[in-house]
């Protein structure tokens, strides 16, 4: 018997076994093939949902709850550097003919700038003062079609963070009528959101201008989309330095005063209150700077009367150089219009009650 007599006897002998095995390897080399295809396509559809949220947007520069010039836009921007300037705000769109109605809706006002920032940048929608666009996910839910008239309502922005003690319940709510006049394509930047998730999510698009008018927000802007050309990358640090020399007072919310009274200049807070980041920068800059804290009082009372809603502040006596120079720390100043309210005289007890932050 020769060597491949031998085999062949062999392969016959455990035809069966070697059936398993080659079947064994056929389903593995299978399952790992299909994984493979699965994973690849699984990666490019996540590559193309993202795509389609951030299109050619490279970096965000946000305001958190503030707002800045929409002008900064064009101070930042150069050959190599494109810039965008959107409001972005909260709210929920009502449909007059099918009367449903979809909460959360993300509302960006945008200009022609927007547009170029597209998956596919020449996709530019046009609108007028009176229109708006809602993407196609947006367009299903509510059953809107091109030229379908929708109530859109938000709450107007306020000077304290909603998370504040002092910012109320609810700010106001601001509604206003418009037309649809486009349903915005993935493709045409309809998906956009700057969230990391891959659901789609409801937006309307409004003019710029319309959107700063309906919030009195004139001018402003609180996300600033940019984007590096081929021929000049910009990092991080760039970008941030390049913004930064180019922002004025009142982009960070801040104005200067000359108060006569006290004989010095206030630098103001558009929100009320300062960040912490702004204070330590302004301490750094003016050593002899005076800090003053206002707060909100629920209620003043004293003589059996109240007095709801007022303002009290903090100083030292540089920064007030009307107060006596006798004070201590359980004195206080009020006005004539407090004083006559409560029939107040020197001397007498105050109560003051307020909430805790």
């Amino acid at each position: 018997m020769n060597a491949l007599k031998f085999i062949r006897r062999g392969i016959w002998h455990y035809k069966l076994s070697y059936l398993g095995v080659g079947a064994g390897a056929v389903l593995g080399a299978t399952v790992l093939l299909g994984a493979l295809i699965a994973g690849d396509s699984v990666k490019e559809t996540l590559r193309q949902v993202a795509g389609q949220r951030v299109g050619q947007v490279g970096h965000v520069f946000a305001a958190g709850e503030g707002f800045f010039r929409d002008a900064l836009a064009d101070d930042v921007e150069t050959d190599a550097l494109r810039a965008a300037p959107v409001l972005l705000l909260r709210g929920q769109l009502s449909a007059s003919k099918s009367g449903r109605t979809q909460g959360s809706v993300q509302i960006l006002g945008v200009d022609e700038r927007f547009w170029s920032f597209a998956p596919e940048g020449d996709k530019s929608v046009a609108l007028e003062s009176r229109e708006l666009g809602v993407n196609s996910y947006l367009a299903k839910s509510l059953d809107l079609g091109e030229g379908d008239s929708v109530i859109l309502r938000l709450q107007e922005p306020g000077m304290l963070s909603r998370d504040a003690p002092l910012s109320g319940e609810a700010e106001d709510v601001i509604s206003f009528r418009a037309k649809v006049r486009k349903v915005v394509e993935p493709s045409q930047f309809g998906r956009f959101n700057l969230q990391a998730t891959q659901l789609p999510v409801p937006t309307i698009f409004v003019p710029l201008s319309r959107l700063q008018q309906v919030v009195e927000q004139e001018g402003r802007a609180n996300l600033l989309l940019l984007s590096s050309a081929e021929s000049g990358a910009w990092d991080s640090e760039d970008l941030v330095s390049r913004i930064r020399g180019r922002m004025a007072l009142e982009d960070y919310g801040l104005s200067l005063v000359d108060v006569p009274l006290a004989r010095a200049s206030e630098i103001r807070s558009s929100r009320i209150f300062f960040e912490d980041p702004i204070v330590r920068v302004v301490r750094e800059r003016f050593p002899a700077m005076v800090p003053v804290t206002s707060y909100l009082i629920n209620t003043y009372s004293a003589n059996g009367k109240e007095t709801p809603y007022s303002m009290v502040a903090a100083l030292r006596a540089e920064g007030a150089p009307f107060l006596p120079e006798d004070m201590n720390g359980q004195d206080i100043v009020v006005n004539e219009w407090l004083a006559e309210d409560l029939d107040l005289k020197p001397g007498q007890e105050l109560s003051l009650s307020f909430f805790k932050l």
